[in-house]
């Protein structure tokens, strides 16, 4: 008996789905169709963050006959662009003489290189002072002059130094940068006084001649970069918000339920009036035994209006935390509460990417508590991330028990496009284990083979309890 039993434990046991993620919870995935393999990406909702695990090591991506999908769940940015100063050196395509003694020089631009705003002159020497002209060169050789202007250094009268000049390139890449007189006569910045016994006092001034070097042109200019940052946080009303005076501690308290989301701040909605109060944010925590609140975040919030300018900063933000309970506590001292409309959280949105293959339907699973993080290969994500592939929008149906012996129910779209709707048997079976027909199969083998077992052992003890025939043991009777 004890081995019957133990058998129809074993029977009725599910198996563990994905090294033990066995959840509780099924939406469907709705997307219109699609011809070829794409990137799928759903936000996670409130039912979602309130009954999967804090670091979502529970959700699962599953098609309807129970393959589990590689994902990646991550946090939806957007990419911004922002001009950075750089300075980039030019090739040089010619250098000689020029008319009047002058020196030029031809540059051109690198491929890919940005616009320029202005051009330096890049040399080693010191107390000079040069004009120099800078012309665009056209691609028939025609030249537009585009600036012109002095280059100087002063290190022996003073601590100054100009090399650079304002350019406006227009659509050209080459340019011809003509120096001035080249060689530079430089007195010196002192006179020598000599004085000889008998004859009147004499002065003599020292000149020395050197060429004027030109180690490189650069260019400066600004290069366009293309960064990731998180998307703007969604704005959702708290749940349970209550609002009470401690007059006591001359505090307001905004107690409220966060339904277990990504939080990265609270805002004070619909604020009047002038007023600079302290704040703090605080969750439960248990301490001893004992529940004590504790405060996590800690900010100022502030308001002033007057002859119709207005200036406010009511929001309080912080690193993302997960927390079930949390209380604003605004500090009025001896000043009247401030008067408000309510909370609004600053919750950051989640997201789940996938691949979906043409004419597969898939559901979102989640609500295991002793679920392990999965190691799932998502080098096709990857890939097509780093090529700029836009994700596929798909939204969450109906949440589903997994033990509720209830039907998915027909949803109907709005707007016309055609979303994949497949009843998948295992979210729409009676919870009852009896009543699946792999279950109720097993049960049958198993009932058969103890059957079995149990004839061959009755069978050994009646071949044991039998009378000895051999006709020896007669022939002595």
């Amino acid at each position: 008996m004890n081995t019957l039993l133990f058998a129809l434990q074993l029977a009725i046991i599910p198996p563990a789905q994905d090294g033990g993620a066995d959840n509780r919870w099924a939406r469907l995935l709705r997307f219109a169709p699609v011809a070829q393999p794409a990137l799928m990406a759903v936000e996670l909702d409130a039912h979602a963050f309130r009954f999967a695990k804090p670091d979502q090591s529970d959700i699962r991506v599953k098609t309807v006959a129970g393959t589990t999908e590689s994902l990646l769940i991550r946090r939806p940015t957007q990419n911004r662009s922002r001009l950075v100063p750089a300075d980039f050196q030019a090739d040089t395509v010619s250098a000689g003489p020029a008319a009047g003694g002058a020196f030029s020089l031809v540059i051109r631009l690198r491929p890919g290189q940005p616009r320029p705003n202005s051009l330096r002159i890049v040399t080693p020497l010191r107390d000079f002072e040069k004009r120099v002209v800078v012309e665009g060169v056209g691609p028939e050789g025609k030249t537009v002059t585009l600036a012109e202007g002095v280059i100087a250094d002063y290190s022996s009268l003073a601590d100054f130094r100009a090399d650079s000049i304002p350019l406006d390139p227009g659509q050209h890449r080459q340019f011809r940068v003509t120096i001035d007189n080249p060689t530079d006569r430089q007195e010196s910045a002192f006179r020598e006084l000599v004085r000889r016994a008998g004859k009147p006092q004499w002065e003599r001034l020292q000149v020395t001649t050197r060429p004027f070097r030109v180690d490189r042109v650069e260019f400066s200019g600004f290069t366009e970069v293309s960064e990731g940052e998180p998307a703007t946080w969604d704005r959702v009303a708290p749940g349970g918000l209550t609002i009470t005076q401690d007059p006591v501690a001359r505090e307001t308290l905004y107690q409220f339920d966060t339904g277990m989301r990504p939080l990265l701040g609270v805002e004070l909605t619909g604020a009047e009036g002038n007023f600079r109060r302290s704040v703090r944010l605080e969750i439960q925590d248990k301490v001893r035994g004992a529940l004590v609140w504790k405060t996590v975040a800690s900010g100022v919030f502030s308001r002033f209006s007057f002859q119709g300018d207005t200036r406010e900063s009511t929001q309080l933000t912080f690193p993302e935390a997960r927390h079930g309970t949390m209380r604003l506590v605004v500090s009025n001292l001896d000043s009247p509460p401030i008067q408000a409309t309510g909370l609004r959280l600053l919750a950051a949105r989640v997201e789940v990417l996938f691949m979906a293959t043409p004419g597969q339907s898939y559901r979102l699973e989640y609500g295991d508590t002793r679920a392990r993080p999965p190691a799932f290969d998502t080098s096709a994500i990857d890939s097509a991330l780093a090529l700029g592939m836009a994700p596929t929008p798909a939204t969450l149906g109906q949440a589903l028990s997994m033990e509720a012996a209830q039907e998915t129910p027909a949803e109907k779209e709005d707007s016309g496009v055609e979303f994949h709707h497949t009843r998948d048997p295992e979210i729409d079976a009676p919870t009852n284990p009896f009543f699946r027909p792999w279950v109720f199969g097993m049960v049958l083998l198993v009932l058969g083979a103890v059957l079995l077992v149990s004839l061959a052992q009755a069978a050994a003890k009646m071949d044991a309890n039998l009378p000895d025939e051999s006709p020896a043991k007669n022939k002595e009777e």
